[in-house]
């Protein structure tokens, strides 16, 4: 089950700076138990910290349950500058499998392609998420996010970290149809009208 409890784990082998084989390092994240589910949900937050000697050759790798993983939205940083605080490490380099970067954003057509439309790997801040019949530019279906109340409300979706590249810059575009809570009929809204015209955005 995506909801029991799973070890989830950074496991780092390599040698000194002599060319000594060093220990296997496991770092298990028990203060804050983590599950398959969490892994990808949109607000989990974890840490896992490694202290190793200066000037060796490291490899890492993460694992959940015992099997190699890459959480989506990893990242990694020292907790100095590199040679900020004396001799930096040789190499230090995490095994992220093999990333599948043919569309930076997944699944952006709600499942086109399959019979009643899909809203995998979407999530939501609050307001629910499904995949509604008509989506833009003649596409089946759309991901609405229904009984939105506050400007809070909204889509979530994490990035694979191994397909973003520093430095590269990324145009994103979305099209976005509002409709009411009472009739479905779309949204009247004058983004120059005040607060007093009836069809203002506020």
């Amino acid at each position: 089950s995506n909801t029991a409890p799973a070890i989830f784990q950074l496991e780092v082998d390599g040698t000194d700076e002599r060319g000594h084989p060093i220990s296997t390092v496991i770092v298990t994240n028990h203060e804050n138990p983590m599950t398959s589910a969490d892994l990808s949900y949109w607000g989990s937050r974890t840490s896992l910290f490694v202290a190793l000697p200066a000037g060796g050759s490291y490899t890492a790798k993460f694992t959940l349950d015992g099997v190699v993983i890459w959480p989506t939205f990893a990242d990694t940083s020292y907790e100095d500058e590199p040679n900020g605080c004396g001799p930096d490490f040789a190499s230090f380099e995490i095994d992220k499998l093999d990333p599948l970067c043919d569309e930076l954003i997944v699944n952006g057509n709600a499942g086109d392609d399959i019979v009643g439309g899909s809203t995998v790997p979407w999530q939501v801040f609050a307001g629910g998420i499904e995949a509604v019949e008509g989506g833009a530019d003649g596409t089946a279906y759309s991901l609405m996010n229904g009984n939105s109340r506050g400007r809070w409300y909204g889509l979530v979706q994490h990035l694979d970290t191994r397909c973003v590249v520093e430095g590269q810059r990324y145009v994103l575009n979305v099209k976005v149809r509002l409709t009411t809570h009472d009739d479905g009929n779309l949204w009247v809204c004058n983004v120059s009208g005040s607060s007093s015209d009836p069809a203002s955005c506020a």
